[in-house]
């Protein structure tokens, strides 16, 4: 994601996001995703607006008694094809 995309984000898929209202909006009528990849997205363009994040490290314990619904193999190769769709995207858009 960093390379392909050029942000120095170290993780746009997990964690708790809080937005200024004001900000965010435009953001929103950009996105394109309304699944799972909303999140990458909606970091990406935030950083190329150049807004301020913040990365807060925080601890994931996973819960055994759940079943994860991620397939690694199929999710991985849908995030990449997700990446390099998007990274079209925002090439082609008008100067950042």
């Amino acid at each position: 994601m960093r390379k392909l995309l050029g942000v120095d984000l170290n993780d746009t898929e997990t964690g708790y996001k809080f937005f200024r209202r004001e900000r965010i909006l435009p953001v929103l009528d950009e996105i394109e995703d309304q699944r799972w990849f909303w999140d990458t997205e909606v970091m990406v363009r935030s950083h190329y607006k150049q807004y301020q994040i913040v990365e807060i490290p925080c601890l994931f314990l996973r819960r055994f008694d759940k079943k994860s619904t991620v397939s690694p193999l199929s999710h991985i190769g849908d995030y990449f094809r997700k990446l390099c769709r998007f990274r079209k995207v925002v090439r082609d858009e008008p100067a950042r």
